[in-house]
């Protein structure tokens, strides 16, 4: 939070709840009696504590600090010379691009620039639309289904040169599907996964205690309905908050797992680069309009939506969970039928799980 006014805000509109006892979960669904969040909130696990909601495009690496994405690019095809040289420091720190005036005529034969780039903002969305494009080259090379128009297969050979006309958005509608698949599996995008299945996101938060994490670990629900009831129709693709359900018949995991992604998107590369939570700066995006009444206040959260909130009623839940029960709540899990074998509904979904649960088993009967 930059201010108290922000502060404000977001406790106004974010409900932050310690569940420290097993009986607590209920309280995960029922906040009330009259309120259950499964009918307006879609969920996502976080296995620590300490980890915001950030797009894995913009994490980096604890040990390095430098962007997770960069371990995906090559660096002698990835080279840039920026313009009149003032990125040369911020080159320099991240690829082997020399600092100081650069002399073209006598450059390292390891470094090719092949395009300029004008600012941070602008390498960001082009780090990103590379590791895309490369996606969809190799998964396209060997038969895999990838659902792309003639507009974004035309860049298919030369991932580099792909340039966001200012006036767009990024990323725009007809990238969703590609990153959906993209993040689902582990490239990092500008994407957030998030599933209609309180129990999925449970799982996912509570079995990285198999892999030694004994922190706390997080369930956020977001109100998704909200925002969904809201849009401006006419002026959809513009909109701040994107939520896209990607095709589930080509993708049997993410079916098995109820997901769906949320993107909040940017024009003429503004905050591109910016790794505020998603949390922090959907909530900063709101301007309070007026209360209309004891019961509702009037927002906007930009332009383009208008958005009417019950005062008792939240845009986020934060659902911190003791690192001590995650144990007791991954039996009840396998129980209920959410196991690895579940939700990755293959071969290696099935050796996974036979691991993962000799590993609980071990943890509830000897540790």
């Amino acid at each position: 939070m930059h201010n108290e006014l922000q502060k404000e805000k977001y406790d106004r509109l974010v409900a932050i709840h310690k569940i420290t006892e097993f009986t607590d979960l209920k309280d995960i669904i029922k906040i009330d009696e009259d309120y259950d969040l499964r009918e307006n909130y879609i969920f996502r696990g976080v296995k620590r504590l300490s980890y915001n909601l950030i797009p894995s495009s913009l994490r980096k690496d604890s040990k390095t600090q430098q962007l997770e994405i960069n371990k995906f690019i090559l660096k002698s095809e990835f080279n840039f010379l920026s313009k009149q040289n003032r990125l040369d420091t911020f080159f320099n720190k991240d690829y082997d691009v020399p600092t100081g005036p650069v002399d073209k005529n006598n450059m390292p034969s390891k470094i090719t620039p092949k395009y300029q780039i004008n600012s941070k903002e602008e390498l960001q969305f082009k780090r990103e639309i590379y590791v895309l494009l490369k996606f969809l080259d190799y998964a396209d090379k060997i038969g895999l289904k990838i659902q792309a128009d003639t507009s974004i297969r035309r860049w298919i050979h030369n991932h580099l040169a792909y340039e966001n006309e200012l006036k767009d958005i990024w990323p725009k509608p007809e990238f969703f599907e590609i990153i959906s698949l993209a993040q689902h599996h582990e490239l990092p995008t500008r994407a957030l996964d998030w599933t209609y299945d309180f129990k999925v996101a449970l799982y996912f938060a509570v079995s990285a205690i198999l892999d030694g994490n004994d922190e706390d670990c997080v369930l956020w629900a977001f109100n998704y309905k909200l925002f969904e009831d809201n849009y401006n129709k006419q002026k959809y693709e513009n909109d701040k908050l994107a939520i896209y359900r990607p095709e589930y018949s080509t993708n049997p995991n993410l079916k098995a797992q109820k997901g769906l992604f949320t993107f909040l998107t940017c024009q003429n590369y503004e905050k591109i680069d910016d790794d505020t939570p998603f949390d922090e700066e959907l909530i900063n995006s709101f301007s309070k309009i007026k209360s209309l009444d004891e019961n509702q206040t009037y927002y906007q959260l930009n332009e383009f939506q208008e958005i009417t909130i019950g005062n008792n009623e939240k845009i986020f839940h934060k659902f911190i969970i003791s690192h001590n029960l995650k144990k007791e709540i991954l039996k009840e899990l396998y129980l209920d039928g959410y196991a690895h074998e579940n939700l990755f509904p293959n071969y290696d979904g099935v050796v996974q799980s036979i691991r993962k649960r000799a590993q609980l088993d071990y943890i509830l009967n000897f540790e």
